[in-house]
């Protein structure tokens, strides 16, 4: 099936010969950020695509990035900022998904924003080869960005089988306390690492 940005859904020969609930993609739903913007989440891409081409969120999750083993990358209009999970203490977790509390509900906890990764590892064959920006361009774009972040990762857990057999995803989102103090203020977001 092929999904126009408007929604229509076009069923191809395809789509007859369906391996099932193997076959679902993250493109069935389409969601609209506070602002408009339609964004869907694309499993074999491990993107959050959106209508605009120039704005989409990458989860790279395949190894380990200086001291994260995955982040997510932003790109928004030629800028690609980076952001990930908080680390625990104890250093050992699964980052790559949302952590699961004890009622079974999931939370993302952002601790960091604009930190630069250089080429890591696999990512050079894929959209996002490095971060080239530590910062947004102004608090318009800062506040843009975060509301998509956290659009987006609040219907996504990571938890990329089920999503493949079409279970809902959702999680809480929320951001280190670093974070949180600078957007208090107003301040541009630079560089924050947890």
């Amino acid at each position: 099936m092929i999904i126009d940005a408007d929604g229509t859904k076009h069923f191809t020969e395809a789509d007859k010969h369906s391996p099932g609930p193997y076959g679902k993609s993250g493109k069935e739903e389409i969601f609209k950020t506070q602002g408009g913007l339609r964004f869907w989440f694309d499993i074999d891409e491990s993107c959050f695509l959106t209508d605009d081409p120039n704005i989409y969120i990458y989860h790279y999750r395949d190894a380990f990035i200086q001291t994260h083993r995955s982040a997510f990358f932003l790109h928004i209009r030629g800028r690609t900022i980076s952001f990930s999970k908080t680390m625990k203490e104890n250093g050992f977790f699964n980052d790559h998904i949302a952590t699961r509390r004890d009622d079974g509900s999931y939370f993302w906890e952002i601790g960091g924003i604009g930190v630069l990764f250089r080429n890591p590892g696999k990512a050079e064959r894929t959209k996002i080869a490095l971060s080239n920006a530590q910062k947004f361009r102004s608090r318009e774009e800062q506040d843009f960005a975060i509301s998509f972040i956290i659009d987006a990762l609040s219907r996504y857990s990571g938890e990329v089988l089920g999503m493949r057999l079409g279970e809902p995803q959702s999680a809480d989102v929320s951001f280190s306390k670093k974070i949180k103090e600078k957007l208090a203020n107003g301040d541009l977001i630079e560089g924050v690492e947890q």
